[in-house]
């Protein structure tokens, strides 16, 4: 499982590297008009021509990104369906879906139709129509909170709202959990020198904050070239 940060500024600069990255890591491609070259929708690769297993991937998306660009989480979305939906048995986003699927039915009592569209969620942001992840207050104010674990949950209330498989703006605490559980790396670009990541909140806001939030205390983050 890969984690990646959306923010709608960088996708401006970068034009999509991020959105590309996670399309490639689910197996899946664009579908573009022969005509104008626009982009039409997604369309899975054949796990022989990918040659590899599919990547899970949980899309943390900013609010500006979420305003800026709801086309794109409908796309991305799309693409996690699709992957979600291929038959390998060493596909792990199917693999992460029936799992939890079957952890709600069990412990929520959830109907299983329900739980499996719960399940298919990968873009979590704060809750429509509210912006600020409350990172950079709760930072400020470490006098109001003992342990790490009080300040992971803060964050996970305020950004655990689920966009797509019909959903936008639903809480979704333990999908959310369950999404970066496991989590190997999280991805965040930053193509400008104009800010460095020591220069404002916004950087440990919502990339570093990833990192405290997961559900998995075994996390060990890899560093890889390049990332």
């Amino acid at each position: 499982r890969i984690a990646i940060q959306l923010w709608g500024v960088e996708t401006i600069r970068h034009e999509g590297v991020q959105e590309s990255q996670a399309l490639a890591l689910l197996g899946v491609r664009l579908k573009r008009s022969e005509r104008s070259g626009r982009v039409t929708g997604v369309e899975l690769i054949p796990r022989a021509e990918l040659g590899r297993p599919r990547v899970d991937v949980v899309l943390h998306a900013t609010s500006l990104y979420r305003d800026t660009f709801p086309i794109l989480l409908t796309l991305l979305d799309r693409a996690v369906q699709l992957a979600a939906a291929a038959p390998e048995e060493d596909n792990p986003v199917r693999a992460n879906v029936e799992a939890l699927a079957g952890q709600l039915v069990k412990e929520q009592g959830m109907a299983p139709a329900e739980a499996r569209r719960r399940a298919r969620v990968r873009v979590f942001c704060e809750p429509s129509g509210r912006h600020d992840s409350k990172v950079a207050w709760m930072a400020s104010a470490s006098g109001s909170w003992e342990t790490e674990d009080q300040f992971a949950d803060n964050w996970i209330r305020r950004m655990s709202f689920g966009y797509g498989s019909g959903f936008w703006g639903e809480p979704m605490q333990a999908e959310f959990r369950s999404a970066l559980a496991g989590t190997e790396a999280i991805v965040h670009t930053r193509s400008t020198k104009l800010y460095g990541t020591l220069d404002n909140d916004d950087y440990f806001s919502y990339g570093g904050s990833i990192a405290i939030g997961l559900a998995d205390g075994n996390f060990q983050l890899n560093r890889q070239p390049g990332w």
